[in-house]
């Protein structure tokens, strides 16, 4: 181990888990339930996980192991922050569905094709070739068929087919939207294990769900037994993960591989269901952390095409000779590069007049 690799490296551990702890306040009465500012800071508090998550699977850093390992549990808290945005949205603001898939699906769709957009700009410029083996793939990427070629773009592309159920579901069948959505991600989630799509394609699906649940259940803190339900819920989430881990150990074939990931899934809807009854006793109030769940979705487009690819990052490294160095000046990059993503997002809302 690279010890002042390491020790650069643990000062990110010991930053996000201070931002956390310190962000953390005790709900009153009168707070509303799930607010806009804590939603942000819960969501700023992911995306620097998610960071961590895939620069140490890139760098195979002994000190960010754990993160590899384990950081993308947070995408939980990603889809059940949706399912409930989308759900508090449709309950609390009029005329909500008018503009919803111009303004939900929209913003998707063009965020999807932007780091498409961005990997097939960086491929030419670092291989001189574009890295798409047929003009069949090219449209399948284009049409959001093909979740291979930026890999992250399928958590983008995972939203965009939850934001379409929901629609039909709130337009359709009204008071039946959970159950609908409860059926629908069902039958995604059947149709790619079916398919052999990876695990991670569907894993945090019924999170989206939680989140819809989250938003329609009143004032959760007064039902009363939260302290009761964060623990049980959180017991199973760890006997589901450790039972979803066993492919790790044994040789495990078909039904069984089946099993191990229906594990893994519940166990994902157990991680969302605790962080649900914990929300409902606290708050998040952190204006650094809400600063970053506002860039969240800039952070997440311009590091995963661009600040973490491989040869940009090796590059990167033989200048420096420290991946602890790495990991701070690739989050610099991102965040002041996402900070003018968001600036010139605000001055284009400004120019058309959406904005108050």
């Amino acid at each position: 181990m690279n010890w002042n690799s390491a020790i650069v490296e643990v000062l990110f551990y010991i930053i996000l888990t201070g931002l956390l702890v310190r962000s953390v306040k005790v709900k009153d009465e009168e707070d509303e339930n799930f607010s806009k500012i804590t939603a942000e800071s819960l969501k700023g508090v992911c995306c620097l996980v998610i960071f961590g998550h895939h620069y140490g699977q890139m760098c195979r850093e002994p000190a960010l192991s754990i993160l590899a390992h384990f950081g993308y549990l947070v995408l939980n808290i990603f889809f059940m922050i949706s399912g409930y945005g989308v759900s508090y949205g449709l309950e609390n603001k009029k005329n909500y569905l008018d503009s919803f898939l111009i303004r939900r699906c929209g913003k998707i769709l063009l965020c999807y094709w932007l780091m498409n957009g961005i990997t097939v700009i960086v491929d030419y410029c670092y291989y001189g070739r574009i890295n798409i083996d047929s003009w069949e793939r090219g449209i399948k990427i284009f049409l959001m068929r093909d979740a291979y070629y930026t890999q992250a773009s399928w958590y983008i592309m995972m939203l965009f087919w939850l934001y379409i159920f929901f629609y039909l579901a709130a337009r359709l069948f009204g008071k039946h939207l959970q159950v609908f959505m409860l059926l629908a991600v069902s039958g995604i989630i059947v149709y790619d294990m079916i398919k052999g799509m990876p695990l991670w394609y569907y894993n945090y699906l019924y999170s989206f769900n939680v989140g819809i649940y989250m938003a329609n259940r009143k004032k959760m803190r007064k039902k009363g037994g939260e302290f009761f339900k964060v623990f049980v819920s959180f017991v199973f989430f760890v006997l589901l993960f450790i039972i979803s881990k066993l492919d790790r150990v044994a040789d495990l074939q078909g039904g069984c591989h089946i099993l191990l990931n229906i594990s893994a899934v519940l166990s994902s809807t157990a991680l969302a269901l605790s962080v649900m009854f914990v929300m409902g006793k606290i708050k998040l109030e952190s204006k650094l952390l809400y600063m970053f769940g506002v860039l969240s979705t800039s952070i997440y487009v311009f590091h995963t095409c661009i600040m973490l690819r491989g040869e940009i990052q090796y590059k990167m490294f033989e200048c420096v000779k420290n991946w602890g160095l790495c990991l701070w000046i690739s989050l610099g990059i991102t965040i002041l590069v996402s900070i003018g993503i968001e600036r010139l997002k605000k001055m284009k809302r400004r120019s058309t007049g959406e904005m108050r």
